[in-house]
């Protein structure tokens, strides 16, 4: 018989050579301490060159003295694996392995090697809510408040008029892993009546030592529309949104929201309640060290 998870021989008292199964278990047991390091994933057939006791995962159609074991983890035993190579499974659900030549921790997870390591940046969601938001002096939005009739749902708004445009704005200290770039936006609204709204965003950015009243970059627009009174509506993503001035990390970024109500898209008769937005800012690393 064998051992289910590492493979190793139980043996009986009566066993000839006993030893033999008692290396191979230790061997076994010695191959994953440490979780189980690997040297490389990628190889089909054993190394010209290895440590006593080196693992690799072995790839696809492998060949050699590797035939046959493909997803297996292959054990030198013997520097150069002089005395051959031991095999086990590792296709174990949660079972992890650090591969040391790309410096990442795998988790087997339903049936594949799923990557846990995070190496760089890619699209991230910043959500801002209505009540973090301020507004403008001028043309602001009105601040709005309302409990749903039956389950008394609380619902914190800007209220945007359809007769004027109407503005309100917020700050955001930029994370030091945004990549500087553009941005994009979706917008969480609703109104008590049906048709379409055109929402409009833009932003500038605001290094240290910058004049606070510069000039924002231009705006982009994005028109949905509500298909039922008091349903919660999440528009599309806007088109990229350049940020004036000129970006750098740590850079405070302020933002404005306004509804384009003369735009002939925008065909809701009544206040379009906006619930907060989502932006989706590029990142080029893992964090901010």
């Amino acid at each position: 018989m064998t051992y289910p998870k590492t493979g190793g021989t139980e043996y009986g008292a009566a066993q000839a050579t006993p030893w033999v199964a008692i290396n191979d278990a230790q061997r076994r047991f010695d191959a994953l301490a440490n979780r189980a390091i690997i040297v490389d994933r990628d190889l089909t057939a054993p190394p010209g060159s290895c440590a006593d006791g080196a693992n690799y995962l072995v790839a696809g159609s492998p060949t050699g003295l590797w035939s046959g074991q493909a997803g297996k983890m292959a054990t030198a035993v013997g520097p150069n694996a002089a005395n051959g190579w031991q095999f086990q499974t590792v296709a174990v659900d949660r079972f992890r392995l650090g591969v040391q030549d790309e410096n990442v921790e795998l988790e087997y997870q339903d049936g594949s090697w799923v990557n846990l390591t995070v190496t760089g940046g890619g699209l991230f969601t910043l959500p801002v809510m209505a009540p973090a938001m301020v507004a403008r002096t001028s043309n602001g939005a009105a601040a709005g408040s309302s409990e749903s009739p039956t389950n008394k749902i609380m619902l914190r708004t800007f209220d945007f008029d359809s007769a004027a445009d109407e503005f309100v704005q917020f700050f955001v200290p930029m994370p030091k892993r945004w990549n500087e770039g553009t941005l994009l936006a979706e917008f969480i609204w609703t109104a008590g009546t049906t048709g379409d709204v055109v929402w409009a965003i833009q932003a500038i950015a605001l290094s240290n030592d910058d004049p606070i009243d510069a000039s924002w970059g231009a705006a982009q627009t994005v028109t949905d529309g509500v298909t039922a009174a008091d349903d919660v509506m999440i528009s599309a993503r806007t088109g990229t949104i350049t940020v004036g001035g000129s970006p750098a990390d740590n850079d405070l970024v302020a933002f404005q929201i306004y509804r384009d109500a003369d735009n002939g898209s925008d065909t809701l008769s009544a206040d379009a309640k906006l619930i907060g937005i989502r932006l989706l800012i590029t990142t080029n690393a893992a964090d901010d060290s």
